[in-house]
Parts: structure tokens; C-alpha cells; sequence
């Protein structure tokens, strides 16, 4: 399978010789790729003699191909972004599976969904509007169906819970503080009727619980799932519970907040810890685009957003979703008029953190929940599907250029390390990336990593191929006579041919 263009035939000519020991084929310029075994049966080669080998002979070269290096990301894309939808089952985000979804896949783009594993035991309530209560589907069918079209399904816990307990300053991140009353009290309930743990009771049923029952759920339809990431709710982080994701295997999380507020917040390239990893929340009330929490440092034409005023419905009285609760007082009357264009905002919002992402050549996270109007009612800054769909619009064109690779959380944090864990391959017979048995780390990140390879003979083949265990995986043609091969380090040698 090849990512670049091209007929079945490569410029000055490809042609084959008989079968199975000794076919020769010859690529543009005269470079060849040949079977096991010695002479070429039952045929002539034209257009070119085998590169560093006897003209006409089939004797694989020792020099057709050299690797470079693993590539950063995956299929040499400049950086990596992963959109992420939390609190998946509960009523206040059915948008995900009515709005995101279908958006998602129109777009040849993955993401990653956060679940509320307590509440997808939970049968549909009539308000889902994409699910009918009537039929008593639970919805797990939902996220399994969410898994089936190759979205990173993890836990957002059991039940939202506030884990509180987090020493603030023992990390380079720092606790949310817009949790506020939510994870800032010594009581075991809030004025919101949050429930929160000031101990390490809770860890194996928010945590382990979810997990178990998570990985039973969708390992049916997803054999290879496993439970690699892991939302704090709130975004406030515990160092027990962190320590207790570790022991279950988790590689990463998504929790606290820069140290740093005036930082753009992308992990680099080569992030050390998967527990440590950066991420703009979207509101956009919440975004570092829009306010600085504690000193206005942050920002650039998008102010005043007020919390919970979706920009939908942010121009005055009557519009819907204005509405003053107990969790929400501000929002008495209506959200004032903003001062800039709200969809523009909006857009600013979203792409200028694509674009700091590949500028920075790092992963940037993006936090969604739920869609208005369907999910207004008890949602966190919903997005309208107009709105999001510009911005998907705008990913794939970023995607579709080279300059991002978009995918959930867990695949990026497999590949970061498997990077580093899993040694490069040596080039054999010209033609074979061959991989040594992988490291116990090397196996713990098993992922596809992409390779960069190149001619050694400044030939330039139109289409190259690779096959690995006898499955073809994806190539990219770089440049004149520079690839980039997808292999996965743990399966053994990936066969590269013309």
C-alpha cells in the first residue's frame, strides 16, 4: 500500500521475470528488488541493471535502500494533536455520539472519548435525541460503536468524583484552579453536591472499577484494547491515584494545569512523562486563548467569553442556554455581547492552538464535552455543530498537508515511547527492514512506528510497497527517492518492494 501516486509500472520501465526464487523487478532508473534464491527464470530485465549487482542477474543489493531514522510522529507528520470529548454517557454530552461522531468519520479523522463508566449502565433517557429510550439500549452500544469506527475509547472514571488530595508544586503542572469549591474543600461534599475523596478509598472503584469493567465491555469488538489513558475529572490530580494508574499499567493522563499560565500549552516532542502532558480545554471560557487565570497573561482578541456563555447563543436576552442555576449564578439575566465575533472567536479558539502545536512540532490536546443546543442543559461550554465542524474541516486540511498527525491519546503516548524503546531495524538484502526481538519495553509500547528510508543509488521508484507477516502497511513518498514505511517493531522483518 502506497501513499504516493503512481501506475502499476515505474518510469523506464518495470518488468518481471518467472515466479518464486527469482522474480526481478526493475524501477525507475534501473533499480531492482529481487526474490530469495539467484538467477531471474523465464524472463528478461529491461530498463536498467539491478542496483550493486550483476545486470540481469536478480542478486538483491545490499545497498537498495538505508534507513534514516524513526520518524517523530507518526507518518512523518510535523506534530500530533488528539481531540478529545469528555464525559461520554452522561446526559450532558450525547452530542458525541449524535454530532461528533458522524462528523468524525465524514472526515477520516479519529479521536479520543472519555468515559463516565458508571453511566453507560444507564439506559438512554428521552432526552438523547440520537438514541431511543424506547428500545432499552444501554449505552455502551453507543461507545462500542464509538470504538468499531477506530476512536480511543478511555476512562474518565466511575462517576465524576472530584480525587482530590494533589500536593500542589510536586509537579511542573499545577492543579486546576477553576475547580474552585469542586476539589478545594475539606468537606466530603461541595455546595454542588460533588462528592469528594480526601483519601485513596475511592481509587479502586473510580479507577480500577472503571477499568475492569471498560476493558470487559469493549474487548469483544476491540481486541486490542487496553486502558492506556485516563481523564481526572475536574482536571485535578492526585498523586496516589496516579501511582495506582501506573501499577494497572495506564501510560498517561490529562490533568492540572501549566505552572507556567503564559505558556502555550503543547508538549514537546520528546515529553518524559505521559502523567505531565499539556492541553487547552475548550469553552471557550477556559482556553489559554481566551483569559489568564491568575494574571490576564494569556489571550488575543478574544475577551470578554464569559464562563458557560457558548458564543451560539452569547448576544443578549432570550437567547437559549442563558440560564442562572445554583453552579452558574453569573449567568443571570444573559451572557453579555462579546466584543469580538463570536464564531470568529471561536475559530481563533481552536486553530491557533493547531497551529501552535506544528509549530512547536509537539502534541497538542484538545478538550471538547458536549453540542449545542442538545446538550445545554446541564453541558459544559458546548460547541455548536457548525462550529465544530469548521474546525474539523480545518484539522484535515493540516492533516491532509503533512503537518499533523490526528489521532486519540493513547496511540500517541505508545508511539512517544515506543520511539525511544524499541530499537531501529538494519536494512537486509537491500530490501528487508530487519527488526532484533523486541526489549520488554519495546513489547509494553507495542505500536506501528514509522521508518524513513531512502535509495541508495539516487533511483526514485514511483511506488514503493511494504509487507510485514504478510499484511501491507502504509508508505509515503517523501521525495526523489526518500520514504517514509510504516512497521511495527514487535512483528519481525517488514519486506519492502517495488
Amino acid at each position: 500500500m502506497s501513499g504516493a501516486a503512481g501506475s502499476g509500472t515505474s518510469g523506464g520501465g518495470m518488468t518481471s521475470g518467472a515466479g518464486m526464487g527469482g522474480m526481478s523487478i526493475v524501477g525507475a532508473g534501473g533499480m531492482s528488488l529481487a526474490g530469495s534464491g539467484g538467477a531471474d527464470a523465464g524472463g528478461t530485465n529491461t530498463g536498467g541493471t539491478n542496483a550493486g549487482g550483476a545486470p540481469g542477474t536478480g542478486v538483491p543489493s545490499t545497498s537498495m535502500f538505508k534507513l534514516q531514522s524513526a520518524a517523530t510522529w507518526r507518518g512523518n507528520a510535523t506534530a500530533a494533536y488528539s481531540i478529545i470529548h469528555d464525559d461520554v454517557c452522561d446526559d450532558s454530552a450525547v452530542g458525541v455520539f449524535s454530532s461528533a461522531q458522524p462528523m468524525l468519520k465524514a472526515h477520516g479523522l479519529s479521536a479520543g472519548f472519555g468515559v463516565i463508566v458508571g453511566e453507560c449502565d444507564k439506559t438512554a433517557s428521552n432526552d438523547m435525541g440520537d438514541i431511543d429510550a424506547n428500545t432499552g439500549n444501554k449505552k455502551w452500544d453507543e461507545v462500542i460503536s464509538l470504538a468499531a469506527d477506530g476512536n480511543d475509547i478511555f476512562s474518565h472514571s466511575w462517576d465524576h468524583p472530584c480525587i482530590d488530595g494533589f500536593v500542589k508544586g510536586t509537579k511542573t503542572i499545577a492543579q486546576n484552579p477553576f475547580a474552585g469549591d469542586s476539589c478545594g474543600v475539606p468537606s466530603t461534599v461541595t455546595g454542588d453536591g460533588l462528592t469528594v475523596y480526601k483519601d485513596t478509598t475511592a481509587e479502586q472503584h473510580e479507577i480500577g472499577d472503571a477499568a475492569t469493567t471498560l476493558k470487559a465491555k469493549l474487548l469483544p469488538t476491540v481486541p486490542e484494547f487496553s486502558n492506556d489513558f485516563f481523564i481526572f475529572p475536574y482536571d485535578y490530580c492526585n498523586v496516589s491515584a496516579i501511582a495506582f494508574l501506573k501499577s494497572l499499567g495506564y501510560l498517561g493522563a490529562r490533568c492540572g494545569i501549566p505552572a507556567d499560565t503564559s505558556m502555550v500549552p503543547v508538549s514537546p516532542n520528546n515529553f518524559a512523562d505521559g502523567f505531565n502532558v499539556f492541553y487547552d480545554v475548550f469553552g471557550p471560557a477556559y482556553s489559554h486563548y481566551v483569559i489568564d487565570i491568575a494574571s490576564a497573561k494569556r489571550g488575543g482578541g478574544c475577551t470578554p467569553i464569559v464562563q458557560y456563555c457558548n458564543a451560539t447563543y452569547a448576544s443578549g436576552a432570550g437567547d437559549p442556554g442563558c440560564k442562572a442555576t445554583a453552579a452558574k449564578p453569573d449567568d443571570a439575566g444573559c451572557c453579555p455581547a462579546t466584543s469580538a465575533d463570536p464564531t470568529s472567536c471561536i475559530n481563533y479558539v481552536n486553530n491557533q492552538y493547531v497551529d501552535d502545536t506544528i509549530a512547536a512540532g509537539g502534541w497538542g490536546i484538545r478538550e471538547f464535552h458536549g453540542f449545542h443546543p442538545l446538550d445545554d442543559d446541564g453541558g459544559f461550554e458546548t460547541i455548536s455543530p457548525a462550529d465544530y465542524g469548521t474546525h474539523l474541516d480545518y484539522v484535515k486540511a493540516k492533516r491532509d498537508a503533512g503537518s499533523l498527525w490526528v489521532s486519540g491519546p493513547s496511540p500517541v503516548l505508545r508511539y512517544r515511547f515506543a520511539r525511544d524503546a524499541c530499537a531501529l531495524p538494519t536494512v537486509t538484502a537491500g530490501n528487508t527492514l530487519h527488526f532484533p526481538a523486541p526489549s520488554a519495553n519495546c513489547s509494553k509500547y507495542k505500536t506501528i512506528l514509522s521508518y524513513l528510508v531512502e535509495t541508495t543509488d539516487a533511483t526514485d521508484p514511483v511506488l514503493v510497497s511494504v509487507k510485514q507477516g504478510g499484511k501491507s502497511l502504509p508508505v509515503k513518498k517523501l521525495g526523489v527517492g526518500h520514504y517514509v514505511v510504516d512497521a511495527d517493531p514487535t512483528l519481525g522483518d517488514a519486506v519492502l518492494s517495488l
